[in-house]
């Protein structure tokens, strides 16, 4: 039970971090007059690869490898086209800037994604086990 409370809190960190990063690029392009959907695919991209190398060393203590990256990256884009069509609700569909809108989907995703990176990076090593 103690180490999952510790994996939790360094998933949470890892994932704080990942969701300012993400945050962050599309704030920036959103003022740089790009349109969301550029904005939501450049940041998915980069946070991907940083957030696996780090929750791979970090969260999970475990060596990166291109079998968890691809894993990593086929859990992460199950939870895309959930952002992206967050996304075009609340930018498309609402009205809001997509400086507003991520933020409120940053929060809505987080649980998804905790779910399935846990899943892609540590289930070959509960097998092994």
């Amino acid at each position: 039970m103690m180490e999952f409370v510790k994996r939790t809190s360094r998933y949470t960190q890892v994932g704080l971090l990942c969701a300012v990063l993400n945050n962050l690029i599309v704030f920036a392009m959103d003022h740089a007059g790009d349109q969301y959907v550029a904005a939501v695919c450049t940041a998915f991209a980069l946070v991907t690869l940083i957030g696996y190398l780090l929750h791979s060393t970090y969260t999970f203590g475990v060596r990166a490898s291109r079998a968890g990256g691809l894993r990593f990256v086929g859990a992460s884009l199950t939870s895309f086209p959930l952002s992206l069509g967050a996304m075009f609700v609340m930018c498309s569909g609402m009205g809001l800037s997509a400086s507003v809108a991520m933020p409120i989907a940053t929060v809505l995703l987080f649980a998804w994604n905790y779910a399935l990176a846990h899943l892609a990076i540590l289930r070959p090593e509960r097998q092994r086990g």
